[in-house]
């Protein structure tokens, strides 16, 4: 079955990366050459910010791992408001403030942002990808009393006090013995003996056959009550957001209205595709939860763009880069936990696996070739069809006749 997904994955990055290049050539979506200066100024603030995002992901680690008697003064109700809160500030921070941070960066440093819809894009990939799935993992990789248990340094008994679990016991006999004729033998009983020694008790070890179980406990739990929060509660508050709320406000500061961000979009879409990669195969009810939210997405930005018909920036190419590196994550993570745990399909998972992975991306390019893609009606459009009104899907198809005959002459 992890084979299976290895192939399917591939034709989803083939035939997306295909469709792209076929009707959203690079002319429609011109980017602004940057110099590696200006990339310098915008990346290290970046990594500034990074930092900030982080710490909400930081403290669910923390909490989970974390006893009451710290030494960084955070009680019980202080780790069950980190705890809880969590999901609430990252679906926030990731969804709302990181777009405008990322716009606002660029913008300071470009002189504009929208034709670095690309530049944006990708800071939003990696804050996502940082925040959501590097920061937490790292940190339970660290703390979690099943891997390196480093939280044993912040726990106040082995912190504030040296010698606090330096437990000795001193044995002697008592009654009426002869100790000159036993003396080799009784004098055993009279010394002292060490139970237990502070170092024992208060420098982490390794655990083996465990950490595994950990990290994707933890870290899925949290992508996983994210995904349900974007499923359920997340379109609501966008189709508000970009409905009512933003239009108010934008009309307020007298600013010119281009509501819709086609790379914020992008880059949530994306995200749902590297939670897929990453987490898909070891936790499936990811999946359906998964496809609601891409559904409801896709609902939303009907709504907004056709029924509200608010403006939006010119289309954003996706990375695929991006979507690589998450789904080399998703299967080292796969055979780390099948090593971890001394599972049987080892060498499948981790020379099947890549294998497969290799073989669906050459088997998918020539499936998916460009001159297989020039009598079709593309897939793209295709998908926005059951959200359109009847006399909308015939302007649709056409106008999808018109981009593939348009591109092919450009070609």
């Amino acid at each position: 079955m992890a084979c299976v997904a290895a192939i399917m994955q591939s034709c989803v990055l083939v035939a997306m990366g295909r469709e792209v290049d076929a009707h959203y050539p690079p002319a429609e979506t011109a980017q602004t050459v940057i110099s590696w200066g200006t990339y310098v100024k915008i990346v290290l603030p970046w990594l500034a910010i990074l930092v900030l995002f982080s710490v909400p992901a930081a403290l669910y680690s923390l909490s989970t791992a974390l006893p009451t008697d710290n030494i960084l003064g955070l009680n019980k109700i202080a780790l069950e408001v980190s705890h809880q809160a969590a999901v609430v500030l990252l679906h926030l921070m990731v969804c709302y403030m990181a777009p405008y941070t990322a716009a606002w960066l660029v913008r300071k440093v470009v002189g504009h942002a929208e034709p670095t819809l690309h530049l944006t894009s990708r800071l939003m990939l990696a804050l996502r990808l940082t925040v959501g799935v590097v920061v937490p993992t790292v940190m339970t990789f660290l703390f979690n009393n099943e891997c390196l248990g480093w939280w044993l340094y912040l726990w106040q008994p082995c912190a504030d006090d040296a010698s606090s679990f330096d437990v000795s016991v001193q044995l002697k006999l008592d009654g009426h013995f002869d100790y000159n004729d036993n003396l080799a033998y009784f004098s055993r009983f009279n010394s002292t003996y060490q139970v237990t020694t502070h170092s024992q008790i208060c420098n982490p070890a390794w655990k083996p056959q465990r950490c595994s179980r950990a990290v994707f406990s933890v870290v899925g739990n949290l992508i996983l009550s994210k995904v349900m929060l974007a499923a359920f509660l997340g379109p609501g508050a966008k189709a508000l957001w970009y409905g009512l709320v933003k239009p108010r406000l934008w009309k307020w500061q007298e600013k010119e209205i281009k509501l819709y961000r086609s790379d914020v979009e992008l880059s949530f879409t994306l995200m749902f595709f590297e939670y897929t990669f990453i987490f898909g195969f070891i936790m499936p009810l990811m999946l359906p939860l998964i496809v609601m939210s891409l559904l409801m997405n896709c609902a939303v930005y009907h709504c907004v763009v056709r029924t509200l018909q608010l403006p939006v920036y010119e289309a954003a190419r996706p990375s695929f880069e991006y979507l690589q590196l998450a789904r080399v994550i998703g299967i080292a993570g796969m055979a780390w936990f099948y090593l971890d745990n001394d599972l049987h399909g080892q060498l499948v998972m981790c020379i099947g696996v890549p294998l497969c992975a290799v073989i669906g991306d050459f088997v998918a390019s020539r499936v998916w070739a460009w001159s297989s893609l020039q009598n079709t009606t593309p897939f793209l459009h295709m998908l926005e069809v059951p959200l359109l009104d009847p006399g909308e899907n015939e302007t649709a198809h056409q106008m999808s006749t018109e981009m593939t005959h348009d591109t092919m002459a450009n070609t």
